[in-house]
């Protein structure tokens, strides 16, 4: 969408995928290198953002630091009884050891136990360790239904709503073409952003009226963490063709 609204200044586009799988780790060397990959879709680091050239305008409508838990069906009412951050403590959170997660849900004193692949994390679930998973609000419907079948216990928590700021953002090559297709998608982007910003309050206003709300702001963001329980309340000349690779990667 970002690319067909800055056709008219500045040309045709084709997005082309990465004719070769690979993983969101593989995908950002090469495209630090500028080889093969253009443009990727993660979270945003203070590594990425010193290598990389990120447009800081927030994908997926701004909610990917909006998280709810994917449990097992006997912790539903331990959970319940949760009021603030402090109480969640008790709750190891299951996170892939690489994921950007780990060092902000620990720098609020959380508890994250670490898996080195994506499905170790759901097989931590059913160990009776009371640990819980967090997914975005926009993914944890999908994840939950692929998941389910191996796990007649899984079920979405239902009292709780997490939030710490995780953008995410596109990300390009540091380089005089990656600059030029940055400032491209930036436009784009921005002319889009009204409407976005509109129908992300829309369902932000949703869950936190459903949920009991827990923010925090992890330190590098604000030099040190902070959280309050909060309900109903958001945190708050014939241009040539141009070719997009892309390689999308949550986290």
């Amino acid at each position: 969408a970002a690319l067909q609204a800055t056709e008219s200044k500045w040309g045709p586009y084709e997005v082309v995928p990465s004719a070769v799988a690979m993983n969101s780790d593989r995908a950002q060397m090469l495209l630090t290198r500028s080889e093969t990959v253009t443009v990727i879709a993660r979270t945003t680091s203070t590594e990425r953002e010193s290598t990389l050239t990120p447009i800081r305008i927030p994908l997926d409508k701004g909610l990917t630091g909006y998280r709810l838990f994917l449990i097992q069906k006997p912790l539903q009412e331990r959970l319940r009884k949760v009021r603030t951050l402090d109480d969640l403590k008790a709750f190891p959170i299951g996170q892939k050891s690489q994921w950007v997660d780990v060092d902000i849900l620990q720098s609020a004193g959380l508890q994250v136990v670490g898996a080195l692949d994506y499905e170790s994390l759901f097989r931590m679930l059913p160990a009776g360790r009371s640990v819980v998973l967090t997914r975005a609000v926009y993914e944890i419907y999908q994840v939950f239904a692929v998941d389910r079948p191996d796990n007649p216990d899984l079920t979405i928590e239902r009292s709780l709503l997490l939030y710490y700021p995780l953008p995410r953002y596109f990300f390009f090559a540091p380089t005089p073409q990656g600059e030029r297709l940055a400032q491209r998608v930036r436009e784009g982007l921005q002319r889009l952003q009204a409407q976005v910003v509109a129908e992300s309050a829309s369902k932000r206003e949703r869950f936190e009226q459903r949920r009991q709300l827990l923010q925090f702001q992890p330190a590098a963001h604000e030099g040190r963490a902070t959280c309050s329980p909060l309900r109903g309340h958001g945190p708050g000349g014939g241009p040539r063709r141009q070719r997009h690779g892309a390689v999308g990667q949550h986290l």
